[in-house]
């Protein structure tokens, strides 16, 4: 399931960003808001420095013995970070720059990092239900919900992305 939710947000990522002119990648919908640039290369800091990182410190502590029976929470934890309803603020190191020129050169970082994940997923296995760490909204993730909220949290910005694509002053090319 979790290598699956993985494969499809990424994929959804690149269709909502690749063969998008120079014009549409960096247009912005009013000053304060993100282009779709901006937006994609949050998610893909996010791919290692919000997610990876925090898994890669969970597997790193003793394995639970007593865990608690989270995975009920397996579809919260995919779910909760799409929803749009609530803006949030990006932490600074989460914050863009002008670092990727074109769609295509940040989907193959996108790809690389996504490929990686993947690969740790398929390699850890059962060992990700054993390793929790302490969240404020539902008490305990166990680290197999960690790559879903990361599943959750690129679906939140492809939504985004369309969102911008919508815009009515959006470049047609």
């Amino acid at each position: 399931m979790i290598t699956a939710e993985l494969e499809t947000s990424g994929r959804e990522f690149l269709e909502a960003i690749l063969g998008l002119s120079p014009a549409q990648w960096t247009f912005k919908p009013a000053p304060e808001r993100w282009s779709v640039a901006e937006v994609a290369e949050h998610l893909l800091l996010s791919e290692d420095s919000l997610y990876f990182e925090v898994v890669n410190d969970i597997m790193r502590s003793p394995e639970s013995p007593h865990h608690p029976p989270v995975r009920s929470m397996d579809r919260q934890a995919l779910l909760s970070p799409q929803d749009r309803s609530a803006k949030a603020t990006a932490p600074e190191y989460l914050t863009p720059g002008p670092a990727w020129s074109s769609p295509e050169a940040l989907a193959a970082e996108f790809r690389k990092r996504r490929d990686r994940a993947i690969t740790y997923v398929r390699a850890a296995g059962d060992e990700l239900r054993k390793h929790f760490v302490s969240d404020p909204a539902s008490g305990s993730l166990d680290a197999c919900q960690c790559f879903l909220v990361l599943s959750g949290h690129t679906r939140r910005h492809v939504e985004q992305i369309l969102e911008i694509r919508r815009d009515p002053q959006f470049p047609r090319r």
